[in-house]
């Protein structure tokens, strides 16, 4: 009966795995002892539960937090011991704190950029922190990847820098077709100012660069993930370790205010910068002011000729271009945005794939109606008046259509000097043309059909005041309908 008994409790331990099955057919563990059970040194199995241990030491003399990715520990800031299943893949970023700079891994992981972890044992891994010293920033740490290894791949290192985020690694992804291709999307957030006398512009816009890299993929099931995100700093240490693009602004330089990046289990990466700069700009103002501007921000990668690397735009790259609705820019009105593909040549005669997105941008031509048009309108009407209607001699006329050449010199002047880039055949141009020519076709008028010598040579003394009276009401008129139709003109062309 007893011995029926310790079968039965036997074979409830090693059902509920308090006792493994070699342990339970050990004679040493059970024995009978007159009558009464004894049950010696029965230990719990770590095979059933087949839980392995990541110890993570924070050490140094600065502070910060490891975190993981997928979540499967809270932020730690002090020594941690997580547990795991076998097999598990699990990505340790480290953030320092403020005052503090993360100068990388020891242990069973290295290097300064994310610690991709696969759970094959139990390990310890070691984030060191330290002090930043004055004027020390993240920037000037070289950020080198982690070097363990998850399902065999390998990355290079590469250096933070600021501007538009480059890798310092050459080697293009394996087994990507070439040319790789690059999805380019622009989108204009803000244009602050728009400047022809300096010939830039200032605006906040996002870029976001799309490609596909097979050394990226990842199991999403063991992951918990279909797509892993790094933000801010973390996109910065995350692509210092992968290969990227190196594209490069070729008309401006910027701040990145914000950015971040997604990869995908198929392997696509997706970065996303916001940014803030003055960009260079040539400014075509031949129809001034009815002008429509193209507000370029050029693209190129100098690293990878056309052979490697090609810039280009799908439907969902262009579902994501475009301008922000709202946008608010005095005496302008913006339109749209629209991107052209070209190669430039680089210093070794390799051409280079390069994208330009243009900003459409529509000027308002009333805000410079007064600027313009008055001022030239009261350089010719006020000597015209005083020529026609009232009775002066020949010197007063002269002198005030002397002043009227001075004053329309001074105002080419002034627009030559304020619109540097005005053409000879600018509208503007035109028009202080058209000034000089009638200011010379009323001194003219002046000093003959006026002049008292030349009506005496007349034998009908009453054709010069008909002629003067069917000029006083043709030449006004006149010279204001000529305005007005060449701005026409030129604002319909």
């Amino acid at each position: 009966m007893m011995r029926r008994i310790l079968i039965s409790i036997i074979l409830l331990l090693v059902s509920q795995g308090v006792l493994p099955a070699d342990e339970a057919n050990s004679p040493s563990n059970v024995t009978l002892d007159n009558q009464a059970l004894k049950v010696e040194s029965i230990k719990p199995s770590t095979k059933a539960f087949n839980r392995l241990a990541l110890n993570i030491i924070i050490s140094g003399t600065g502070r910060g937090t490891v975190t993981s990715h997928p979540e499967r520990f809270p932020p730690c800031d002090s020594d941690y011991i997580a547990k795991f299943h076998i097999g598990d893949s699990v990505a340790l970023i480290a953030t320092p704190s403020p005052g503090s700079l993360f100068t990388g891994w020891n242990g069973d992981c290295s290097g300064s950029g994310d610690c991709m972890v696969r759970m094959t044992k139990a390990k310890n891994v070691n984030a060191n922190f330290m002090l930043a010293k004055a004027n020390q920033t993240i920037d000037a740490i070289i950020l080198k990847p982690a070097t363990l290894t998850m399902g065999g791949s390998t990355t290079a290192s590469a250096t933070a820098s600021s501007g538009l985020p480059v890798s310092n690694s050459d080697k293009l992804p394996e087994n990507a077709p070439r040319p790789i291709r690059i999805g380019i999307a622009v989108s204009v957030n803000e244009i602050t100012k728009i400047s022809d006398q300096t010939g830039t512009f200032e605006g906040n816009l996002d870029l976001r660069l799309r490609w596909n890299d097979p050394n990226m993929i990842f199991d999403a099931r063991k992951m918990g993930a279909n797509r892993l995100t790094f933000a801010q700093e973390a996109a910065t240490k995350k692509l210092a370790g992968i290969w990227n693009p190196a594209i490069t602004l070729a008309n401006g330089k910027v701040q990145v205010l914000e950015q971040g990046m997604f990869i995908y289990a198929d392997g696509t990466v997706i970065h996303i910068q916001r940014l803030q700069g003055t960009f260079d700009a040539k400014y075509n103002l031949a129809a001034f002011p009815f002008d429509t501007q193209s507000l370029p921000i050029r693209l190129v990668s100098r690293k990878y000729n056309m052979d490697q690397v090609s810039l280009t735009q799908d439907q969902i790259d262009i579902n994501k271009s475009g301008l922000r609705q709202g946008i608010i820019l005095s005496a302008w009105k913006p339109k749209r945005v629209e991107f052209a593909t070209s190669r430039t040549r680089g210093w070794n005669g390799e051409y280079f794939s390069e994208m330009e997105a243009r900003i459409l941008v529509s000027r308002i031509p009333q805000s410079y109606l007064f600027a313009i048009f008055i001022p030239l309108l009261l350089i010719m009407l006020i000597p015209t008046l005083m020529t026609l209607y009232t009775k002066a001699d020949i010197a007063p006329r002269l002198t005030a259509w002397s002043a009227s050449i001075l004053s329309l010199v001074a105002l080419s002047f002034t627009f030559s000097t304020r619109y540097s880039a005005l053409d000879s055949d600018s509208f503007v141009v035109q028009l202080v043309t058209i000034g000089f020519g009638y200011q010379m076709f009323m001194i003219l008028f002046t000093i003959t059909l006026l002049s008292p010598q030349v009506a005496d040579r007349f034998s009908n003394k009453f054709i010069v005041p008909e002629v003067l009276g069917y000029l006083r009401w043709t030449i006004p008129p006149a010279l204001i309908g000529l305005i007005l139709t060449q701005a026409l003109l030129t604002a319909l062309s």
